[in-house]
C-alpha cells in the first residue's frame, strides 16, 4: 500500500463480506471450495470527485477477477463477488474521477476462506497533490488474539482545520451511535482553558472535527469563574440513554488543586448543559480524581476514575495514586465502593502510579486497560463482578514499540471499544521530543 501522505478528514469507508447483490461469478476448476466478497460503500461521505470505485482480485494461475460500482448512476451502493476460490489473493482498488483518472489507489492481500466471512475496511485519503490514497485495513472473519495492529497513518487527530497555534488535543473517548463514530476529546490551547472537542468519523480512522471547543470557559463575568469547573472541562466517559448523551467529565479552577466529576447532558453531542455542581467530589483521600469510563449493569451505573493524592510530606511534592470505583442508581448519586482502590500499581513497568481506566463487559466478563504514570504502555486486568480485579499481564500489552504511521514519545490515555466485531485502541501521544505537539492515535485488532 502507498504510505507517507498527507490526512484530510475527506473519506469514504468500503467493507467487503460475504455476498448478495449485482454478483459477479468466477468459475474455478481447480477448487471447488468458494468465499464471497460484499463491497460496501459510503456513498453520501464518498469524496466529491470520485465517480467509480474499482476492485481487481489478481492471483497466479487463476482467472483476473474485475467488479466496479459507478457512485453517480447506481442507486445501489453495494458490489457482491461470489464464488471466489479460497486462498490468498492480491486485491487492488482504484477509484477513478469524472474523467477517468485513477485519483485513489490502494492494494492489499485478502485471505479468501472457506465458509468464513472475509471484512476488507478501505478509507479513501487524499492528499495536498498528486494521487491519493486507499488505507486498507483487514480483518478475517474473527478477532485476532495477537499484537495490535497500528494504524500506519497515525496520528488521526489534530485535523488540519485547526487554528493557529494547532490544536493539542488528547484523551479520546468514542461511542458508536447511529452508523457514525462519535468522539470527544480534551483540547490545549495556549491561553485557553482546558476544553472538550467532538469529532465524527464513518470508519473510525479518518474524522472530521466538528467543533473544537463545546463549553464556553472564558466569560469574562464573576458568575462564570465562581464555578466549581470555571477553568476546565475534559471528557472522562460518555453514554448514551433514552436519546440523551451523558458526559462524565473532570473539572476544576485550579489544576494544582481539587479536581472533581461533573454531569453534562445533550440531546446532540455537541450542545451540552452542565449540572450546577459535582456529582462525585475530591477528598482527602483522593485529591484529584478523573471519569475513565462508565457502564451499566442490572440498573447500575459503575463509574470506574483515576485518582491522585499529594504526598505533601516528601519533597519535591509528587503525586501516587490509582483507579477507583463508584457505583449509583440514578447516574446522579454515587456511592464510593468499600473497597476502593480497586487496582494500583504492583508491578515494576507501572513506576510511579497506574489510572485512565477503559472497561469493556464481554460474555459475563469485565476486562479493563489502564495506563501506567509514565507513559510507557497499557496494562489489563480482568474481573467476574465489577468490583474485584485481578492484573492479566505482567507486561504491558501495548508499547512505544508497537507504534506506526509518525514517531510517537510516548502512549497514554488508552479508550477501547469493540465496534462491529473490531477492537478500537484510542490513545494519545506526544509527536516531538519537546511534548508539546499532543496528538490522538488508534490501534485495532
Amino acid at each position: 500500500m502507498k504510505k507517507n501522505f498527507i490526512l484530510l478528514f475527506l473519506s469514504a469507508s468500503i467493507i467487503f463480506f460475504g455476498c448478495r447483490e449485482k454478483i459477479v461469478t468466477v468459475e474455478a476448476e481447480k477448487n471447488t471450495n468458494k468465499g464471497g466478497l460484499l463491497f460496501k460503500i459510503d456513498k453520501v461521505n464518498a469524496p466529491k470527485n470520485v465517480v467509480m470505485v474499482e476492485a481487481i482480485l489478481s492471483r497466479t494461475d487463476f482467472d483476473t477477477v474485475k467488479a466496479s460500482l459507478n457512485l453517480v448512476t447506481e442507486t445501489s451502493a453495494d458490489l457482491a463477488l461470489n464464488n471466489i476460490p479460497i486462498g490468498a489473493w492480491q486485491l487492488n482498488v482504484n477509484a477513478y474521477d469524472s474523467l477517468q483518472a485513477i485519483v485513489y489507489a490502494g492494494e492489499t492481500v485478502v485471505n479468501v476462506q472457506d465458509g468464513i466471512i472475509t471484512q476488507v475496511n478501505l478509507t479513501l485519503i487524499p492528499t495536498s497533490s498528486g494521487l491519493g490514497s486507499i488505507y486498507i485495513y483487514v480483518n478475517w472473519g474473527k478477532i485476532p488474539t495477537t499484537a495490535w495492529n497500528d494504524f500506519e497513518l497515525n496520528p488521526i487527530l489534530p485535523s488540519p482545520i485547526s487554528s493557529t497555534p494547532p490544536l493539542r488535543c488528547n484523551q479520546p473517548k468514542v461511542l458508536y451511535d447511529d452508523g457514525k463514530f462519535k468522539m470527544w476529546f480534551a483540547t490545549f490551547k495556549y491561553g485557553f482553558a482546558p476544553n472538550t472537542g467532538y469529532a465524527e468519523s464513518y470508519d473510525g480512522f479518518a474524522w472530521n472535527v466538528v467543533k473544537e471547543n463545546l463549553f464556553d470557559l472564558q466569560k469574562n463575568d464573576s458568575s462564570s469563574y465562581s464555578r466549581w469547573d470555571a477553568n476546565c472541562v475534559i471528557p472522562g466517559a460518555v453514554i448514551k440513554e433514552n436519546g440523551i448523551y451523558k458526559m462524565y467529565y473532570v473539572g476544576f479552577i485550579n489544576s494544582s488543586g481539587e479536581w472533581h466529576i461533573g454531569l453534562a447532558e445533550s440531546k446532540d453531542g455537541i450542545s451540552w448543559e452542565r449540572y450546577p455542581e459535582p456529582v462525585l467530589k475530591a477528598n482527602s483521600t483522593e485529591y484529584q480524581i478523573s471519569a475513565g469510563d462508565i457502564i451499566k449493569i442490572n440498573g447500575v451505573y459503575f463509574l470506574y476514575y483515576s485518582f491522585r493524592y499529594n504526598t505533601i510530606s516528601t519533597m519535591p511534592v509528587q503525586f501516587t495514586g490509582g483507579i477507583s470505583l463508584a457505583t449509583s442508581t440514578d447516574g446522579k448519586t454515587w456511592k464510593r465502593s468499600e473497597t476502593n482502590p480497586i487496582l494500583t500499581k504492583s508491578q515494576g513497568w507501572e513506576v510511579s502510579r497506574i489510572y485512565y481506566p477503559s472497561v469493556i463487559v464481554e460474555n459475563d466478563r469485565y476486562d479493563m486497560m489502564y495506563m501506567d504514570g509514565s507513559g510507557t504502555g497499557f496494562g489489563m486486568a480482568s474481573s467476574k463482578d465489577g468490583y474485584t480485579w485481578t492484573k492479566t499481564t505482567t507486561r504491558p500489552i501495548f508499547t512505544l514499540a508497537d507504534t506506526k504511521g509518525a514517531k510517537a514519545y510516548e502512549v497514554v490515555y488508552p479508550f477501547c471499544r469493540k465496534i462491529n466485531n473490531k477492537y478500537f485502541l484510542y490513545y494519545s501521544s506526544a509527536s516531538n521530543s519537546d511534548m508539546l505537539t499532543i496528538t490522538i492515535r488508534v490501534a485495532v485488532k
